[in-house]
This record gives structure tokens, C-alpha cells and sequence, in this order.
């Protein structure tokens, strides 16, 4: 038998690398310094219009005004500290929500078909999303019906951007004066 797995293990094709005759480029410094510029604006812009959006969709389906949105961003914000310092991820707030407050989301897009940006501003908003719902289930108790009808104002809000009948500025304007009413 010593014979036979001998001739076997001589016979035997060695195994090869696929990947030997390709050449890799790989990237520069500076090469990655520039995606990582890219993604920051990237998901600096789209948090800023997130938070705008949550901002007018709070205050326009349920009056807050500045100070109860202070709380809700106060929330946001460490819930996202958390996520960065990986101690908790949006799958897990998902599966809390839907276990505390009885709230899916509906997050069946084929996202293979996009582009890199979009695939980062769709986590962003995922992430974003799934933090500002803890929020409101944290602070102020909001359960499947008010959740909904909060995040239904949101999709509204993007598609009134996307379509081109809300501009940038007059979202922003709008959480501005939501600010200047607080203070007057």
C-alpha cells in the first residue's frame, strides 16, 4: 500500500496558483490616500442629508422641534461611536428592534448592481437608519406604527430629492428654520 499512495502522490499534478502569471498594480499611497478623501466627503455628505431628513421628517410628522431633536442626535451619535468602535453592528439593532418594538426594515436591493459610491452611502444609510430607529425606541418609547410612519416620511423626503422637487438647500433650509424657531 506504501508503493501505491507513492505513485499515487508522484503522479499527482501539483497544485498551481491560478493567479501566478498575473501581474497585481498595487495601490500607492497616495492612490489610497485619495480613496480614503473620497469616501470621507463621500459619507460626510450623505450623513448630513441623512440627519437633514430625519430632522424634517421628525418635525413633520411629529412636531419635534430643536430640543427633542438635540436628544435624538445626542443618541445617534453615540450609538454610531459604538458602531465605529465595533461593539455593536446594524444587524444587531435590527434584530432588537424587530424583538423590542415589533419594526423590519425592508432592505431586499439587489445592490451587485451598483456602483462603489452608492453601495458606501447605502451602508451609510443602513447604518444611519437603523441607528436613528433605537433612538426614537430609546428615548421616547416609539414602537412599529410611529417607527413607520417616521421612516415613510423619509423615503418620501429622498424621493422628493431624487426626483428634483426638493433641493439640497431648501431640505437644509427647512431643518434650519426648525433651529431658528427653537431659538425666537
Amino acid at each position: 500500500m506504501g508503493l501505491a499512495n507513492r505513485l499515487r502522490k508522484k503522479n499527482k499534478p501539483r497544485h498551481t496558483n491560478p493567479d501566478a502569471g498575473k501581474q497585481f498594480h498595487a495601490a500607492s499611497a497616495a492612490e489610497l490616500i485619495e480613496l480614503y478623501k473620497a469616501n470621507d466627503g463621500l459619507i460626510g455628505r450623505t450623513m448630513d442629508d441623512f440627519f437633514a431628513m430625519a430632522k424634517v421628517a421628525l418635525n413633520r410628522a411629529f412636531g419635534f422641534g430643536q430640543k427633542r431633536w438635540n436628544r435624538v442626535h445626542e443618541k445617534m451619535l453615540t450609538d454610531l461611536a459604538c458602531m465605529g468602535d465595533r461593539l455593536i453592528t446594524s444587524k444587531e439593532i435590527d434584530e432588537g428592534l424587530c424583538e423590542e418594538a415589533n419594526f423590519n426594515f425592508y432592505r431586499d436591493t439587489p445592490r451587485n448592481r451598483y456602483d462603489y459610491a452608492q453601495k458606501v452611502a447605502q451602508t451609510v444609510i443602513d447604518d444611519m437608519s437603523s441607528v436613528l430607529c433605537l433612538a426614537l425606541l430609546d428615548l421616547y418609547g416609539f414602537k412599529a406604527k410611529r417607527l413607520k410612519k417616521m421612516y415613510d416620511m423619509i423615503v418620501f423626503l429622498g424621493g422628493e430629492l431624487r426626483r428634483g422637487a426638493m433641493t439640497r438647500a431648501q431640505l437644509f433650509a427647512e431643518a434650519d428654520a426648525i433651529r431658528k424657531r427653537a431659538t425666537t
